[in-house]
C-alpha cells in the first residue's frame, strides 16, 4: 500500500530499502509491550498489544523546500487510500529536541492493525539513524536514570545539527478523540 501511495506523490519518496526498516526489532517490540503491561497492569494484554503503533512503520523523505506541504500531501494520499489517521505528532515544534520529524499513526481498515508513518528530510532521517542507539538506551527498561539522561543529551546533540524546514510550525499535530 505504501508503494502505491509513493507512486502518487509529486515530490516525496519512501526511504531506500524501506521494507528493511518496516518491522520493529522483536526485542524492542517485546520491551515496549512489557512497559505497557507494567504501566497498566489491570488492562487485558491482548488489548494493550493492539495499541503498539510502531510495530510496522514506513518512512517518507521530502527535501526541505517541499517538506511542510509534503507532510500533508502524503497524509492526504494515505487517507484517500482508505487508512484512518489516529495521530500526527509534529516533533519539530517539541521543546525537548531529541527528535525532529513528523510521525503519524494509522489503522489499516481490513485487519485493524496500527502502523506508523514517519516523514523526514534527508538530514532528519540521517540524524534519526545516527541517534537510534541513544534512542534505544533512553527507552530501555534496563537503562539507569543516568544512562537515559546521557542518551537524551546525545540525541539533542545530533538533532541540533538538522536544518529546520520552512513553515514546519504550520504542520498541525492531531489526535483522534478517544485515542
Amino acid at each position: 500500500g505504501m508503494r502505491r501511495i509513493e507512486a502518487q506523490l509529486e515530490h516525496g519518496h519512501l526511504v531506500e530499502d524501506t521494507e528493511k526498516f518496516a518491522l520493529k526489532d522483536p526485542d524492542r517490540f517485546k520491551e515496549k509491550f512489557a512497559k505497557l503491561i507494567a504501566d497498566r497492569p489491570d488492562r487485558d494484554p491482548s488489548l494493550l498489544v493492539e495499541r503498539i503503533n510502531d510495530g510496522v512503520r514506513y518512512t517518507f523523505i521530502y527535501d526541505d523546500a517541499e517538506y511542510s506541504s509534503g507532510v500533508m500531501d502524503v497524509s492526504d494520499a494515505i487517507a484517500a487510500d482508505g487508512y484512518e489517521i489516529y495521530e500526527r505528532k509534529n516533533a519539530w515544534t517539541d521543546d525537548t529536541k531529541v527528535y525532529q520529524g513528523v510521525n503519524s499513526t494509522w489503522r489499516e481498515p481490513s485487519h485493524g492493525v496500527l502502523f506508523e508513518v514517519q516523514i523526514h528530510t534527508p538530514a532528519s532521517w540521517h540524524a534519526k539513524q545516527e541517534s537510534h542507539p541513544a534512542y534505544e538506551v533512553a527507552h530501555s527498561l534496563a537503562s539507569t536514570r543516568e544512562q537515559r539522561a546521557d542518551a537524551m543529551r546525545r540525541q539533542r546533540e545530533i538533532f541540533a545539527t538538522v536544518p529546520i524546514p520552512p513553515a514546519v510550525a504550520d504542520i498541525r499535530s492531531y489526535r483522534k478523540e478517544g485515542w
